[in-house]
Parts: structure tokens; C-alpha cells; sequence
């Protein structure tokens, strides 16, 4: 989180979090009039000559606490009151052109604070806004970074249960995080958006040569919570597929089709011209990853065609 002066502290702290109304900074704006007036009247015998020396903390009061509406209320409610009780001639506003000049320099002195002050205003609020984002992003790169952590632990886990030797384990683990930052790229361009289906797809499924690939769907977008997991299952389909399936053969082909089924998607992967396709007599890692992967939002329908794998897939 970005570092604060002690000064920038202070105001956010005492300044009001949300801006105040044009009703409310009026009301404001004619109490801090009204307190001027009083100040100068107990004081008039102190300050004798000088009209509106009462009004101009208070301009920075009622801006900093109503806004611009506030101290131009105060500004303009100060100056009338100060021209008709302390300009002389007291209790009239027929004023000479000395009086005059001195009601116009209040005029611009006490708007040029209230300017100032209006400024301070939005740059705290940019400040408190700015403070929100980092406070709120924050939270959600912790919420991500569990998220992807503990799917690393699964995969390592699932990983090592598949036997091999050391140097084939890593080299499967090491493939299955590629796939995860191929999945986190598209995120990464764009972070607080949802992830496109097809960038994604493209993303993950790129390394197995995307001329083996058709795609068939409309414009869609998965949220960030299961773009890592899709992404991962992806890989794993078409790494099966590579080993077993149709990208095993030269005339294999893969198709991806999806559409929107109320807030969820329907994905399917279908593989034709591979070898003949036999239901397999264990569960690996992809077959586990497939089953458990979107649940409890989604879910996940394994058939074995004849003429190719087929996966419905839906999260």
C-alpha cells in the first residue's frame, strides 16, 4: 500500500468519507456564516476596521466539511453580512468605492480559499479512493494466490500418485504448472475482467499445434475462479490426446464447441480419426481432475464414442 504523508494521514482521517449533498453543504455553508457573524460581533471592539477577518477560517471549515457548495455559501452569506454591519457605512449596503474594493477583495481572497480547499478535498478523495483499489486488490491477489497454491498441492499430490520415476514425475509436475501460467497469462492482461473462453483455449492448447483444433462457439467468459482449473483441464485433455487420443495419429482432430446454459458454459471436446477408443480400466489424473474439478458449480459427463473421446464439460 502506498506510503502517506503525516499531513495526507491526518486529513483523511478527520475529512467526511462521502461528499456531502448541495442541500447539506448549504446548510453548512449558512452555519459557518452565522458563526461568523457572532465571532465578529464579540470581537468588534478587538478588530475594529477589519469586516471579514472572522469568515475566512470559517470558509476553510465549511469547505473541508461540505464541499464547494459549503464555502461559497459561507463566502457569499460572509461578504453580505460583513458590507452591511462592518463596511461603513455600517447598516446600509450603499457603499462607497473604497468599501466596495474592500467587499471585492473578500470576495476573491475568500474564493481563492475556498478553491484551494475544494482542490485538497478531491485529492484526498482520489487519495481515500486510491487506498480502497490497493486495499481491495490486496485481498484479492491473497484470495488468488491461496487459490493457485492449493491447486498446486492437489496437482503435486494427484502427480505423484501416477508412479514414474523422480525424473518423470518432475517432468509431468513441471508440465502441469506451464499449463497454469498459460492460464494465468490471460488474466494477467487484463485482471479485474473475466477471462475470455476462446483467448484461453488458445493460450493452453497452443503447444499441441493449434491446426488440430476447431473451435465452435460464441463470444464467452469464465470468471477468474475456475479460468486456473479450466485451463489446467484443457491441458490434461489434450496431453491425453496425445498420448492416446486423436492427436496421437496424423489425422486426428479435436473439437471444441461451447455455448451459454444460464450463468454456466457448455463445453465439449470431441476427438475424431484417433485410434479406437476403449474405456479406460483406471482413473488417472485427468479422469480425476475431469470429475472433481468444477464441482459443486459445475459438473463433468465422460464418454467413450466409438469414434472419439467425448467430454461435456460443464463450469
Amino acid at each position: 500500500m502506498p506510503e502517506r504523508s503525516a499531513v495526507a494521514s491526518t486529513l483523511m482521517r478527520y475529512l467526511p468519507h462521502r461528499p456531502r449533498s448541495r442541500g447539506q453543504g448549504v446548510l453548512i455553508g449558512v452555519g459557518c456564516a452565522a458563526i461568523g457573524y457572532l465571532l465578529r460581533e464579540l470581537l468588534d471592539p478587538l478588530i475594529l476596521g477589519v469586516p471579514f477577518v472572522t469568515f475566512f477560517p470559517l470558509l476553510v471549515v465549511a469547505t473541508i466539511w461540505g464541499g464547494a457548495w459549503a464555502g461559497t455559501t459561507t463566502l457569499l452569506l460572509g461578504g453580505l453580512i460583513g458590507a452591511y454591519f462592518w463596511v461603513p457605512p455600517r447598516g446600509s449596503l450603499d457603499l462607497g468605492l473604497r468599501a466596495a474594493v474592500s467587499v471585492v477583495a473578500f470576495l476573491i481572497g475568500g474564493g481563492s480559499v475556498v478553491v484551494s480547499v475544494n482542490i485538497v478535498n478531491e485529492v484526498i478523495a482520489a487519495l481515500r479512493r486510491s487506498e480502497a483499489r490497493s486495499a481491495m486488490f490486496a485481498r484479492e491477489m491473497q484470495h488468488r494466490v491461496k487459490n493457485v497454491l492449493a491447486l498446486v498441492q492437489a496437482i503435486s499430490r494427484m502427480t505423484a500418485r501416477s508412479g514414474g520415476t523422480a525424473e518423470e514425475h518432475q517432468a509431468r509436475l513441471s508440465e502441469r504448472i506451464q499449463a497454469l501460467s498459460a492460464a494465468g497469462d490471460a488474466r494477467r492482461e487484463a485482471p479485474h475482467l473475466p477471462v475470455d473462453l476462446e483467448d484461453l483455449l488458445r493460450r493452453v492448447l497452443d503447444p499441441f499445434g493449434m491446426a488440430r483444433f476447431a473451435f465452435v462457439g460464441t463470444p464467452s467468459v469464465v470468471s477468474d475462479e475456475i479460468s486456473s482449473t479450466l485451463g489446467l483441464t484443457l491441458y490434461e485433455l489434450a496431453t491425453n490426446a496425445a498420448k492416446y487420443g486423436a492427436l496421437s495419429t496424423q489425422n486426428g482432430r479435436v473439437t471444441v464447441r461451447w455455448k451459454a446454459v444460464g450463468s454456466l458454459i457448455d463445453l465439449e471436446w470431441k476427438e475424431t480419426g484417433g485410434p479406437q477408443v476403449t474405456t479406460p480400466t483406471r482413473q488417472g489424473f485427468g479422469s480425476t481432475l475431469l470429475r472433481t474439478a468444477f464441482s459443486p458449480n459445475g459438473a463433468t459427463e465422460l464418454s467413450y464414442e466409438a469414434d472419439g473421446h467425448y467430454f461435456p464439460v460443464v463450469g
